[in-house]
């Protein structure tokens, strides 16, 4: 079967993909979210040397496009009742200011993004500083669809080595991306033409407190207790790499822990299909 589907070349995209790959074709028209419209099958493979078309491919004749109903993922686009918040401000006042201090900043790492370079620890029984780690970044991230289909068996991303995690980090949006008492950091980095350019509210830190004991103890009810909360200092980057958002943390604490998190948001990379429901399986 033959599926005709007219489509002007004002409202498709091109998703240039990993190098040794080929690229493929989305519908943007009618919607921001191109993620959810491909144009299944159909890929073209470019020679960049040459800049000619090596080949065209289009075995998902059979495939319709995605319709663009309830595919804008915008706050803006939903419902009211879908936008409304349900959980209330929460603050955290540190009405004597942070707790750490920061000398001479460093410019984030076009590949890696940040990257902690002599973490040290306070001692205070030889009150000295004791090395905790000599260097710590993301070395990769690796990403493979494993679909042996034509238009999807070259999805295996590298995010790291070939889109460069530091150059596709986004601006931190306050209240949203971190607190309020955080401080930001700037990214410098370098265009094809060799000129520099700024990327405002890159990298921020900040101390989290969220009610979690570092230490307690009681040595009888008469005694009373005596403890520490866990306050945790942070440094966070979030890098958007095509329809992936990933959030790195790294989190030191005051015993000496270094924790390392990555949280993986951003929006869905579909599949056209021609099953229009879950009956024709």
């Amino acid at each position: 079967m033959i599926v005709e589907c007219k489509v002007d070349l004002v409202d498709l995209g091109c998703l240039p993909l990993s190098t040794g790959s080929t690229a493929g074709l989305r519908r943007t028209g009618d919607t921001v979210n191109f993620y959810m419209r491909p144009v299944e099958g159909l890929t073209i493979l470019v020679d960049l040397d040459t800049k000619q078309v090596v080949e065209i491919s289009d075995k998902g004749r059979s495939i319709p496009i995605l319709k663009a109903t309830n595919t804008d993922y915008r706050y803006s686009s939903q419902r009211p009742n879908q936008v409304k918040k349900l959980i209330k401000p929460i603050s955290i006042e540190q009405p004597d200011g942070p707790s750490f201090t920061l000398e001479n900043d460093h410019l984030p790492d076009a590949k890696a993004g940040v990257i902690v370079s002599r973490a040290k620890v306070w001692d205070p029984d030889t009150r000295e500083l004791r090395d905790v780690m000599y260097k710590g970044f993301t070395s990769e991230l690796f990403v493979p669809y494993m679909d042996p289909t034509d238009a999807w068996y070259f999805k295996t991303y590298m995010d790291a080595g070939e889109y460069g995690f530091g150059l596709q980090a986004m601006p931190l949006e306050p209240l949203n991306d971190y607190s309020r008492n955080a401080y930001y950091m700037d990214g410098v980095f370098v265009a094809a033409d060799g000129k520099s350019y700024v990327r405002s509210n890159m990298v921020c830190i900040f101390e989290s407190y969220t009610g979690d004991i570092g230490w307690r103890h009681t040595k009888c009810p008469i005694m009373g207790m005596e403890g520490s909360e866990k306050v945790t200092l942070v440094v966070r980057m979030a890098a958007s790499v095509a329809n992936y958002d990933y959030i790195v943390d790294w989190e030191f604490q005051t015993d000496g822990l270094i924790r390392v998190k990555v949280g993986l948001s951003g929006i869905l990379m579909v599949k056209g299909t021609s099953y229009e429901n879950m009956e024709a399986f």
